[in-house]
């Protein structure tokens, strides 16, 4: 059996707040159900929204096209591997 600590990813994505529900809607779209758990964290101080998006690591590629086709402007910060990722 594969170990599961290598399978996921957690990808860190930032949009302004107003594009947060835009945000939600392409990640729902492009992955559905090969998303395992999201978070989102809205920065009032920053007007920009966190997502922590843990998915199968085949899907990053998958995520990343998608996102910037819906929304150019979004950031990505550091994917991390493993599981445990989600936990920090």
């Amino acid at each position: 059996m594969p170990n599961a600590a290598v399978d996921r990813v957690l990808i860190v994505l930032r949009v302004d707040s107003c594009h947060a529900a835009l945000a939600r809607q392409v990640l729902h779209a492009c992955l559905g159900d090969r998303i395992s758990l999201y978070s989102i964290r809205d920065d009032h101080r920053t007007g920009r929204c966190t997502f922590q998006v843990r998915l199968r690591c085949c899907s990053v590629d998958t995520l990343m096209s998608a996102i910037m086709a819906g929304l150019p402007e979004a950031e990505f910060g550091a994917i991390r591997a493993g599981a445990r990722a989600f936990e920090q």
